[in-house]
């Protein structure tokens, strides 16, 4: 993604959650992509930085932080995704649809455990 878009994988995921889900909070794109907060903050202010995030207060609640793509943030997204989407299916098609299977249930029962409050 780098030599594609000057893009971090991390960058070029929030990017596209922006894009497919329109306007977000750094909370629901956490909860989307299941990173950690400090990850997604560091890469949204770069994001902010080359102006292809537009990062604005809520006016009733400061805390909240609202993200839209900048129209040069829209035109990245639009640009790259048909070359990540054939990545995806290329990553894909190199496991059989019953790997494919274990692998989707291994992930869901990963997710489930890490919501298990009794983890830590």
């Amino acid at each position: 993604m780098k030599d594609c878009a000057g893009l971090t994988l991390t960058q070029w995921r929030l990017i596209a959650l922006i894009g497919a889900n329109g306007r977000n909070t750094a909370a629901q794109l956490s909860r989307y992509a299941a990173m950690d907060k400090g990850l997604i903050s560091r890469n949204l202010k770069a994001l902010g930085e080359e102006n292809l995030v537009r990062i604005t207060r809520d006016p009733e609640d400061n805390r909240l932080q609202h993200l839209e793509l900048t129209a040069e943030g829209r035109a990245l997204f639009e640009s790259t995704l048909p070359r990540m989407q054939a990545r995806q299916k290329a990553l894909r098609d190199r496991l059989d649809e019953e790997e494919v299977s274990a692998f989707l249930a291994t992930l869901d029962k990963l997710e489930q455990a890490a919501e298990d409050p009794d983890l830590g």
